[in-house]
């Protein structure tokens, strides 16, 4: 009997519930007279500034200070408890597995140039979030992977659960969720979220700088163009600039899977045409070519989908009908 299996992806129920029973400001100090103010935002600030002199000339006279005022344990807990249950009862499934935080993720140890997530040091987090992940963790007896991330595990769960015959909806408002060709998703930040169906080829759109969608063509998107909250970037060696826009006019045409990741070889090919050599964040010196290129990005956007995954490009365009004499 077909089941529906709702896979959750606690660390962000987490996080948003830390964060909204908590107040934020900066504490701005005048450094030559020490005078201080409190602001909502530093944008807040700047703005003033700009406003008070026509420019931020003068930004270099002042230092910042962020102060973080929680509301009750006890509050966070209850908005967790809530934003669990809407999630539930909004499904219904037949079982719900929670996951939530993970350690050791090899992706941090990739010989980036920039290191994985290594931008996120100077992030502000709610200082709640401990306490809640632990309640998240108890109250919904919360997986906790080793090796790789919560969105991994989820993934793999996911095409178990598949091959069994089972509807899979993971409930994640996170972006990597949408390469997963088969599953579902429900991203239940939105203020009418729905079951999304991830298709197989996809598409996408672009504004700005930031593309969105879904399905192969979104992870091709990812593999040409990076993550800047993850912290990597595949033209971050070569220096050549190349974003939302291009990957668009590049990718969404395309048709076939064969096709797209195609596309995706021949823009590391001629990116990487020679043989490079460059240092990684840890300081080691890494002398590779296109494949070995490509082979490090695809691992740091990859999200695994059986156990023991190797995360091997090759395999993975193979298995989608690419073809390596192509090259």
């Amino acid at each position: 009997m077909k089941e529906t299996i709702l896979l959750v992806d606690g660390d962000t129920v987490a996080f948003r519930a830390a964060a909204v029973c908590e107040k934020r400001s900066v504490d701005v100090t005048h450094i030559p007279s020490g005078k201080v103010k409190t602001f909502k935002t530093r944008t807040e600030f700047k703005t003033r500034l700009t406003e008070k002199n026509g420019n931020l000339d003068s930004l270099k006279d002042y230092s910042f200070t962020d102060v973080q005022t929680p509301e009750s344990v006890a509050n966070a807990l209850q908005v967790a408890k809530s934003i669990m249950t809407k999630i539930f009862t909004s499904i219904e499934p037949d079982d719900m597995i929670v996951y939530i935080g993970g350690k050791d993720n090899f992706r941090e140890k990739l010989p980036l140039p920039s290191k994985y997530k290594g931008n996120r040091g100077d992030m502000l987090r709610p200082i709640l979030l401990d306490e809640v992940k632990g309640y998240i963790t108890r109250k919904y007896k919360a997986k906790s992977p080793v090796g790789i991330e919560a969105d991994d595990a989820i993934n793999i769960r996911g095409y178990e659960e598949l091959a069994k015959g089972n509807s899979v909806i993971i409930a994640s408002p996170d972006k990597d969720t949408f390469q997963s060709e088969g599953l579902k998703m429900f991203d239940y930040t939105k203020e009418k979220p729905f079951i999304f169906d991830i298709p197989e080829i996809g598409s996408l759109t672009v504004k700005g700088t930031e593309c969105k969608g879904a399905g192969l063509k979104f992870f091709a998107y990812q593999l040409l163009c990076g993550d800047t909250t993850d912290n990597y970037k595949p033209t971050e060696i070569c220096k050549v600039r190349f974003g939302a826009t291009g990957a668009f006019k590049l990718i969404n045409p395309l048709q076939t899977q064969p096709e797209i990741l195609e596309a995706v070889v021949q823009k590391y090919r001629e990116w990487y045409p020679d043989i490079v050599t460059y240092t990684s964040w840890d300081g080691k010196e890494i002398t590779t070519n296109w494949e070995g290129i490509l082979d490090l990005y695809f691992q740091a956007s990859y999200m695994k989908r059986y156990k023991d995954d190797p995360s091997n490009w090759k395999l993975f365009f193979k298995e989608r009908g690419w073809n390596e004499s192509n090259e």
